[in-house]
């Protein structure tokens, strides 16, 4: 009767569902549809906005004396008649006023993902114990960690 003892198994977590798997895929999916929609809905009005600050700065370069009037028209934004030279100031311009044009659409879409990933609006109700109003999130058992009744 000489045997070996039978091994003794690790205890390993369990497996990750594909159901939990696809409610996590479905909320980041979700979180990337809200925050896109957010951001194309003010794109619009932030693309107006672009090119009122284009036209305010290059105005304002043709104030402070940077524009050579020598060069010619470059074109038209909004109804100014812009001069093309230097080239530098039309980059400069451009990319300001898409940095402040654009940044409210970028910081509304940055707000609502995780909003949406996490599920954390306010006003959203969490499950809570009945007997003792604690808070039930990540439990391991079917009983409320405060006052320690099943349900």
């Amino acid at each position: 009767m000489g045997g070996t003892a039978p091994a003794v198994m690790a205890a390993r977590p369990p497996p990750i569902g594909i159901m939990q798997l696809m409610r996590g895929c479905g909320r980041f999916i979700a979180g990337v549809a809200a925050a896109g929609a957010a951001f194309l809905v003010l794109a619009l009005v932030s693309s107006w906005l672009e090119l009122l600050f284009q036209r305010e700065l290059l105005r304002g370069a043709e104030w402070a004396g940077l524009m050579d009037a020598k060069g010619g028209l470059g074109g038209q934004i909004l109804g100014l008649n812009y001069l093309r030279n230097p080239r530098w100031v039309h980059w400069v311009a451009t990319a300001l006023g898409a940095a402040v044009a654009y940044a409210p659409a970028v910081l509304i879409a940055m707000l609502v993902f995780p909003k949406v990933r996490h599920g954390r609006w306010r006003g959203a109700r969490a499950t809570r114990c009945g007997h003792c109003g604690t808070e039930l999130r990540g439990l391991r058992e079917a009983k409320c960690p405060a006052c320690g009744r099943g349900f």
